[in-house]
């Protein structure tokens, strides 16, 4: 007879990764529009203000989508213990989405739930 060995399959966070990626393309989104309009904005009605604080706004807001997509595409290609950490850059990143509106503030949402739901599914060790 055969004996029937269960492998342990590593369940992979499908809805945290869905959550922040989506999220990540709300504020990168968020960050190229208003890079593109707070251009426009900046150069008529402030002038050198643009060029300073303004422009490390925008600057924010795509660095942090970009890295909200690089976390929630590790999430599926990680070990389990990885997620956590991976989690925990996702959310860091959401939190600094903050400066940029958040990805019109649906993405700093959305983000902040997949890297709560990636930290909960992470951090259960079997």
């Amino acid at each position: 007879m055969a004996s029937h060995r269960r492998e342990k399959t590593t369940e992979k966070p499908t809805a945290a990764y869905m959550l922040v990626f989506i999220g990540g393309m709300f504020v990168l989104a968020g960050g190229i529009l208003t890079a593109i309009f707070g251009s426009f904005w900046g150069f008529m009605m402030f002038r050198g203000f643009y060029y300073g604080a303004f422009s490390l706004v925008w600057m924010i807001g795509i660095v942090s989508g970009a890295m909200m997509i690089v976390a929630a595409s590790r999430f599926n290609v990680t070990k389990r213990h990885e997620i956590a950490t991976w989690s925990a850059v996702a959310l860091i990143f959401t939190v600094l989405s903050v400066a940029d509106m958040g990805g019109f503030g649906i993405g700093f949402i959305l983000g902040l739930i997949g890297s709560i739901l990636g930290l909960a599914s992470g951090s259960n060790r079997q």
